[in-house]
């Protein structure tokens, strides 16, 4: 009994230990919980269904398809509609490059009771992604841009994506892609959208280099900023403003004017009472690169209808007076120099024409009636010691063939030769086309803009393309001869062009007109006369035949308007043209303005004429004063006295 009894406290105490150690047991796995059962499976198709509101698949795929919900024993299996599209795991695995693609991804829910929910996604798989456009979009863009690109840039390789785009800087690169070149290397930043929908959409930028111009481009870009900006007008009556610098690439610019009295290198302008005539050069210096562009100005005469007589002849004798003067020599034909320096005395006293004309019949006079004077054609000659008495029995015998012109004008005088109401054969420009003007219907927005030709072939008055085109016979890089074409403002408003041709021989492309519609003069410039002689009466008889057709001083022409010609080649060379045009003005005005009056000149130094001729040799600069008295019958209507600082050299 007593061992009963002992053996019963012993398992009492084994049941006490064991139940004590199953109890610390269960203490130590308290976070080894037992998964709850889920048994409202529409929790879960919810939850997958919130995961997927973008149905969309453009750049990623599904990748992280979930096979489990939260920490709750169930799992979800997935299959694909078109697996070789999109895999069972939501991988892309292919594109149908042409179409969206739709996939339908099927779910099954199981949880640990085996109690299953099926389930459907709808995506639609598109054709290319978003990382393909950028890269096909992108790709058209070099990274040193140097031409236009509207013409294949692309932006709708589908239609399932817009491509919009923007560009930084238009003036160089528009947003249509047309290629405008700067003057120098300019960065553009190409900002693009690509869109499927309002959501669904990436934005990006890269930097493009758009290349500038070379050396020669940058003075044709220069040049054609002063024509079309600066000097849109040859015709001016206020002040230029003259840039040395151009205000985007800085090219260096330089100007040279043929009278600073008349328009300043500060672009100041002085007007007068008769129309001035200042050649303004700009020097454009790019690289080792200059070329120049020449501006045939016309400085418009002062309105003079409120202006006393004596105000009027104050002006136009201080346009004779010359602060400084400069020795000048003509020297542009063999054997024969030249020298010029002269005050132009005006002494309002035509110059004697003798008639020395050609007999009617003769090969270079068959007395065919000009269609119109339209213009004075100014040639040269260098035939030593003939003169103009010389020309004159040349032109008038046999030896002269069909050659022939209306004066000869020299030192020793002028001799007309034909009538100037007839043809004469001194232009090149042959009789069987003559003068007439062409609506370029362009509507004139400056009285005498620049003119030129562009790349096709058309007409531009100051860049403005005209309905004009070159002659078909001239070849594409065909040029406009250097003194120019003739134009001007009809009465539509419009510029009209005079009719023009290509010169196979001299290969410009000049004026009708030559022979049918002009008076032709031919200057002596020979070693047996005085050229500066010449030079003056020659503008006289111009002046003079300006004032009888009724015609400006804009209708005198060089043989090189008409042909192309260098000629006349002497008052070209020393660059003096506009010198002679505006001697053509001094005397017209002079003219037409100052009937009944007498200029008496008077010399106050040796080297110095009563009648304005200098010394050929001074001894370095030298002043010479002189007066001039303007009378009325006896009367003195003005009483002046100038000084003038002459320059050897």
């Amino acid at each position: 009994m007593k061992h009963f009894k002992t053996f019963g406290i012993l398992m009492l105490i084994l049941l006490v230990a064991l139940t004590s150690c199953n109890k610390n047991k269960g203490d130590d796995n308290d976070d080894d919980k037992t998964p709850e059962v889920v048994t409202n499976l529409d929790e879960v198709d919810t939850w997958i269904k919130a995961m997927y509101t973008d149905n969309l698949l453009i750049d990623e795929g599904l990748e992280e398809l979930p096979t489990k919900y939260l920490d709750k024993d169930v799992t979800i299996t997935w299959t694909s509609s078109l697996p070789n599209r999109v895999d069972n795991t939501g991988k892309i695995i292919g594109r149908d490059t042409k179409k969206i693609t739709d996939i339908t991804m099927s779910y099954v829910i199981t949880n640990e009771l085996d109690e299953t929910k099926e389930g459907n996604l709808e995506f639609k798989l598109y054709p290319r992604t978003f990382a393909y456009m950028k890269s096909q979009f992108e790709g058209q863009f070099p990274e040193r841009l140097q031409e236009d690109m509207s013409d294949y840039l692309e932006t709708n390789f589908n239609d399932f994506f817009t491509i919009t785009w923007s560009s930084s800087d238009e003036s160089v690169f528009t947003n249509e892609g047309v290629y405008i070149k700067p003057l120098v290397e300019t960065p553009v930043v190409i900002s693009y959208k690509i869109l499927v929908d309002e959501t669904h959409y990436i934005e990006d930028s890269f930097e493009m280099l758009v290349l500038g111009a070379s050396d020669e481009e940058k003075i044709d870009i220069v040049s054609s900023w002063l024509q079309n900006e600066i000097i849109p007008d040859l015709n001016i009556s206020s002040d230029l403003t003259l840039p040395s610098t151009h205000p985007e690439q800085g090219t260096k610019i330089e100007w040279k004017t043929s009278h600073p009295r008349v328009v300043g290198l500060d672009g100041k302008v002085t007007q007068y009472v008769f129309d001035r005539y200042v050649d303004l050069q700009a020097f454009i210096y790019s690289g080792d690169m200059v070329e120049d562009v020449k501006f045939w100005l016309k400085v418009k005469a002062l309105d003079i209808s409120k202006m006393s007589e004596e105000e009027v002849l104050e002006n136009f004798l201080s346009a004779i007076a010359e602060d400084e003067l400069k020795r000048v020599t003509f020297d542009e034909y063999t054997n024969i120099s030249q020298t010029f320096n002269s005050l132009f005395f005006f002494d309002n006293v035509w110059e004697e024409r003798i008639e020395y004309l050609i007999p009617l019949g003769a090969a270079n006079r068959t007395g065919r009636k000009l269609q119109s004077v339209e213009f004075i054609v100014c040639h040269d000659t260098a035939n030593n010691d003939t003169g103009a008495f010389g020309h004159a029995g040349y032109v008038t015998s046999s030896a002269a063939g069909s050659t022939s012109w209306h004066y000869s004008c020299g030192s020793d005088g002028i001799y007309h030769h034909i009538p100037n109401d007839e043809v004469a054969h001194h232009a090149g420009d042959g009789t069987k086309y003559g003068y007439k003007l062409l609506d370029s219907g362009i509507k004139a927005t400056a009285e005498r803009p620049n003119l030129s030709i562009d790349s096709e072939g058309y007409y531009c008055f100051n860049g403005v393309r005209s309905l004009l085109k070159k002659p078909s016979d001239a070849p594409a890089l065909a040029s406009i001869t250097s003194s120019g074409l003739y134009y001007e403002i009809g009465e539509n408003g419009n510029y009209w062009l005079n009719d023009n041709w290509w010169s196979e021989t001299y290969r410009y492309i000049g004026n009708r007109g030559g022979n049918l519609n002009s008076i032709g003069i031919e200057s002596m410039v020979d070693a047996g006369s005085d050229y500066m002689k010449t030079y003056r009466i020659f503008a006289d008889l111009v002046a003079h035949l300006l004032i009888e057709n009724d015609l400006d001083v804009l209708r005198v022409m060089q043989h090189n308007n008409i042909s192309g010609k260098d000629c006349p080649a002497a008052i070209r060379d020393q660059g003096y043209w506009q010198h002679f045009r505006d001697l053509i003005s001094l005397e017209k005005f002079g003219m037409e303005h100052f009937s009944g009056l007498t200029f008496e000149w008077k010399s106050g130094s040796d080297i110095l004429t009563d009648d304005g001729y200098i010394a050929k040799k001074l001894n370095g600069a030298t002043l010479v004063s002189y007066s001039v008295v303007v009378k009325r019958s006896n009367d003195i209507v003005i009483s002046k006295e100038y000084t003038t600082k002459l320059i050897d050299g």
